[in-house]
């Protein structure tokens, strides 16, 4: 049986955009989505007189412009979480183009919301998602806020269940002494891996094919559900790979 075939994400250029009458932010000359229904005020806040709020999420779009995958890494308030998550879908989205070609690529959305009915739909630059795992925040300032959880908060570190090893062609560039390859990834409260992206201050250049290899052993991994104080959330890893031949690939211990 064919292997499944993953989608390995780019980490794209990503600007603000302009595309309701409600969306305050600059305009573009590309943006990789389209609102086309916009994120309701949850009612519970509104009656709790909270009149503003934002949430934070990391997408993943093919090269065909499908949303593959998004994940919420943070949020003044998880309703505000609750009310992007149920539009994402609906929204329309297009490729990144680099060197004319259509790539898979990741973007981190970030809407920030006003009761009167306003909200602001913006993006991270490169330099902030790109080299660099996604920033997060240290800790929630009180229990309403949501955050991705840094491993020190867990109660243990996820251990692996399931380590699948990438299957790399011949190639020839692997070099004399060896090849080091990071991804970094979210882990959600399944334990599954979410929106792996390279880390690109680790290589200089590596095989499209190698990247693409190692990329789809490690959407196979699976890891225990990682808690704090009990309760399943979401956490953010790197995970580095050696390969020393075609044949022979070692995973390092995080």
């Amino acid at each position: 049986m064919k292997p499944t075939r993953y989608f390995r994400f780019f980490c794209a250029l990503a600007f603000p955009c302009l595309w309701t009458p409600t969306v305050s932010a600059q305009k573009a000359e590309f943006s990789p989505f389209k609102v086309t229904v916009e994120p309701l005020y949850p009612l519970a806040l509104s009656q709790q007189e909270i009149t503003e709020g934002m949430a934070e999420f990391v997408i993943a779009v093919d090269n065909q412009g499908t949303l593959r995958d998004h994940l919420l890494v943070k949020a003044s308030h998880p309703l505000f979480g609750e009310a992007v998550e149920e539009v994402l879908p609906s929204w329309e989205y297009r490729p990144v183009l680099i060197g004319g070609e259509r790539v898979n690529a990741m973007h981190r959305i970030t809407v920030n919301f006003r009761s009167s009915g306003m909200f602001v739909v913006g993006f991270d630059s490169v330099n902030t998602i790109k080299d660099s795992r996604i920033k997060l925040i240290g800790g929630s300032r009180n229990n309403t806020e949501y955050s991705v959880a840094r491993l020190p908060q867990l109660d243990a570190p996820p251990a692996r269940l399931q380590a699948v090893h990438p299957n790399i062609p011949d190639s020839e560039e692997i070099p004399a002494e060896g090849l080091r390859v990071v991804y970094n990834f979210f882990i959600d409260q399944e334990g599954r891996v979410r929106i792996p992206w390279l880390d690109e201050q680790e290589f200089q250049h590596i095989d499209e094919e190698i990247l693409d290899a190692t990329y789809d052993a490690l959407m196979q991994w699976e890891f225990t559900p990682p808690t704090v104080n009990g309760k399943k959330v979401v956490t953010q890893v790197s995970q580095p790979f050696w390969f020393t031949s075609p044949k022979h690939s070692v995973v390092d211990s995080r």
